[in-house]
């Protein structure tokens, strides 16, 4: 990738708890590579870092151990991370010098990823069986909560034996309709009603590929068409206001409404007049879905299945240069103009450019000079007529 000036870093310093007799730049000058993940999907954070080691520092750095990165872009905005590494490996060398590989997790995640309490409670949400384990915990190295509440009560919350605390909190808050994700500064448990696309916030910067932005903070280096929203769809389709569910105890059907208005009135907002939006009718076939037991059938959780699935229907990657301010759940403006000559986009597609949701990030550091930050982003409107 040819790299633009934009896209280089300003600082870049890692620090280990066992290393601190070592100055910072020269740990700064060992780093090839580090790599930085996030994705609402998943409650953890996680990073691949690749260092030489000329010097063997790192054969007394061990599992488990708390690194810091701090990140400074060319435009002085930072932020600062706090991990655990997790696994460590020997790679392959071209000269003498070894290369090491540290893969790292989030401080907080690590932790509840350890933990197997047993421990029961009554009548409590999940929300706040979370707010009980993690009270008065310094896990949350230099992150601001920002947790939300989840309404369902439960008659007895136990924690199994065979799971970690992560993994059970993770399961029973997408029952609840809510999750825990983390941006590069906060760690959240939120209802997933409380994210759509009207409460959030949209980046200052729109990005384009037109070929003279090539020196502009916005420009996209590169993008990837994951999901199109179909070949032949000329339509941007709506959730649907109703959902019929099959309860497998109960051998009935049962019929869930649900209040989609806050994301209709964000689509509307978003799309030209001459535009089409289509609601669908959901007919018992096409919405059959099973579940076990009956106290699985919420409105809450039928709303984050039928909302992420909504946000699946055009899904873009564009790579562009390292912003410390981009942030998941952060709504950026695209103006993406088809590539002719390859002919990319099959005709009749409907038009990518528009407002999307940053779902997944991934930040880049080279030779801890070079920043490049990938985008999974899914469409919430388009800025043109659909089909032109």
């Amino acid at each position: 990738m040819d790299l633009t000036p934009t896209c280089k870093i300003k600082e870049l310093y890692i620090e280990f708890s066992e290393l601190s007799q070592f100055n910072k730049v020269m740990l700064r000058d060992m780093i090839l590579d580090l790599t930085i993940y996030y994705d609402i999907s998943l409650p953890t954070v996680t990073a691949s870092l690749i260092l030489k080691d000329p010097l063997n520092l790192l054969t007394s750095v061990k599992s488990g151990e708390l690194l810091q990165i701090y990140i400074v872009d060319i435009y002085d905005k930072y932020y600062i991370r706090h991990f655990n590494i997790y696994e460590m490996d020997r790679l392959p060398s071209n000269d003498s010098n070894p290369i090491v590989e540290l893969r790292l997790i989030d401080v907080p995640s690590f932790h509840l990823l350890t933990e197997r309490p047993l421990k029961g409670y009554i009548d409590k949400t999940i929300s706040e069986v979370f707010n009980t384990y993690t009270a008065g915990s310094d896990m949350f190295k230099g992150l601001t909560l920002d947790i939300g509440k989840t309404s369902r009560i439960r008659d007895n919350v136990i924690v199994p034996r065979n799971q970690t605390l992560l993994g059970f909190l993770h399961k029973e808050l997408h029952k609840d309709g809510a999750k825990i994700y983390q941006t590069k500064d906060k760690y959240c448990l939120k209802p997933i009603k409380s994210l759509t696309p009207s409460t959030l916030v949209e980046h200052p910067i729109q990005f384009t590929n037109l070929k003279n932005a090539i020196m502009y903070k916005g420009n996209i280096l590169s993008y990837n068409i994951i999901n199109n929203g179909g070949n032949n769809s000329k339509v941007l389709k709506s959730p649907p206001k109703e959902t019929l569910v099959f309860d497998s105890e109960t051998k009935s059907m049962k019929s869930f409404k649900q209040n989609m208005s806050d994301i209709y009135d964000s689509v509307k907002s978003t799309i030209n007049d001459n535009s089409i939006i289509q609601d669908i009718v959901v007919s018992a076939k096409s919405a059959l879905t099973t579940y076990q037991t009956q106290s699985q059938l919420h409105d809450d959780n039928l709303f984050l299945e039928t909302y992420e699935k909504f946000l699946k229907d055009v899904e873009i990657e564009i790579a562009v240069a390292g912003d410390v301010e981009l942030n998941i759940y952060m709504i950026v403006d695209v103006e993406l103009i088809m590539d002719t000559r390859t002919d990319t986009m099959n005709e009749g597609s409907p038009e990518l450019s528009g407002k999307y949701i940053i779902t997944k990030l991934t930040e880049r550091f080279e030779n801890g000079a070079q920043y490049v930050t990938k985008l999974t982003l899914n469409r919430i409107g388009t800025e043109k007529p659909l089909g032109v």
